[in-house]
């Protein structure tokens, strides 16, 4: 594998070797040329003394070729000159080419080092005047820092990960221990408490599995034209005897919302959002809203309690993240359900966002772009 220095040198003299070589072979024809025009404008009688090559030559003749001489010396400087110029321009464009590849060979460096793990290394700006290069390197440095963000993420992913799966997995192997060892009984609530800490451990494992497909774009999604009323009417159907049975009331305002989306996946992010909120509420009614705002449709899970200040509302939808005491897994949270209400609506072109409620609680919100016009009238 060659250099670039050195390649760039031999291009130069390349260059420099193929002009020089026209250049000799035009003032040899030049050369020729002149000389049999030279000789054609002689006297008839010079031109037989000159091809019967006499001597001593007569003093016509000698003047005759002396002026031609002078005319083909003249030419020979010329086209020396031209040669170094086109020597001199050869070696002013090798300098200025190493110039501009200087910082490609600097970016070469920097990628190095990030290959070696120094992820803080990054190529240097406005060294060259080449839009083009500068461009490069800027997007270069972009593309390091969203390899650097990933890792850090990658990172903190596991250790929360790690972190959120030894719980559940310490009390199941305690609590298995202490009956295989009779220290406690095997009965109905005993049962019960495993049951619990299984169906934490499947949610953690399956909402991890959906954020991972979402983050590599490969979540499934049977879309369709369908109400964001309808489809909240339905999750509504099947929790208020849920809710009403712990003493919580849900409140509907919902109007038509047509979006083209995964219902069954609009549903999970719902029901995500009202198992949130109902475990912040302190048994005040819970909201569902649905409408429609500009060229977006919004469905709105409303609450009465304590909300979230304007730092936590910036880490709300991160991977398990609680911001309260009570934001943890002794209420039943994974903490992943926001994260994949957020995955969900980004998997359908939207977004999921946090507001502060009027009269104070939170506002936990999904967006979503509305269903194309002609996409309903083919589905009418």
């Amino acid at each position: 594998m060659r250099r670039l220095g050195g390649e760039l040198a031999r291009l130069a003299a390349l260059a420099a070797a193929v002009a020089l070589s026209v250049m000799l072979l035009l003032n040899w024809l030049a050369f020729s040329a002149i000389s049999l025009y030279q000789e054609s404008r002689l006297p008839p009688n010079l031109r037989e003394e000159l091809h019967a090559e006499q001597e001593p030559m007569s003093a016509e003749l000698l003047t005759a070729l002396e002026r031609i001489d002078a005319q083909l010396y003249v030419d020979w400087i010329t086209a020396g000159s031209l040669a170094l110029g086109v020597m001199a321009g050869g070696a002013v464009g090798f300098w200025r080419a190493r110039r501009l590849a200087q910082p490609l060979v600097e970016l070469a460096a920097v990628a190095r080092q990030l290959r070696a793990g120094l992820s803080g290394a990054r190529g240097r700006t406005g060294t060259t005047k080449v839009q083009e290069i500068e461009d490069f390197i800027a997007d270069f440095n972009a593309m390091a820092d969203s390899a650097e963000a990933a890792e850090r993420e990658r990172r903190l992913s596991n250790a929360a990960i790690a972190h959120e799966l030894r719980t559940p997995l310490t009390v199941l192997n305690g609590r298995l221990c202490g009956m295989a060892d009779g220290l406690f009984a095997l009965d109905q609530t005993a049962v019960q408490g495993l049951l619990t800490q299984t169906s934490l451990l499947t949610r953690i494992v399956d909402d991890l599995r959906l954020l991972t497909l979402a983050q590599a774009g490969q979540l499934a999604l049977s879309c369709e034209d369908c109400d964001l009323a309808r489809v909240a009417a339905d999750v509504a159907k099947v929790l208020q005897p849920l809710l009403a049975e712990q003493g919580q009331a849900l409140e509907l305002e919902l109007r038509p919302a047509t979006v083209r989306a995964d219902p069954g996946r609009i549903q999970q992010a719902l029901q995500a959002l009202l198992h949130n909120a109902q475990r912040y509420t302190g048994g005040e009614p819970l909201r569902i809203v649905s409408g429609v705002q500009g060229e977006q449709a919004y469905l709105q899970v409303l609450d009465r309690g304590p909300g979230l200040s304007v730092a936590q509302a910036d880490q709300a939808f991160e991977r398990f993240w609680r911001g309260e005491s009570s934001r943890g897994r002794e209420t039943g949270g994974s903490g992943l359900g926001l994260s994949v209400v957020r995955a969900i609506a980004q998997a359908h072109g939207g977004l999921a966002r946090y507001s502060d409620r009027p009269g104070g609680g939170a506002c936990f919100e999904i967006r979503l772009p509305l269903a194309q016009p002609e996409s309903v009238a083919a589905r009418r």
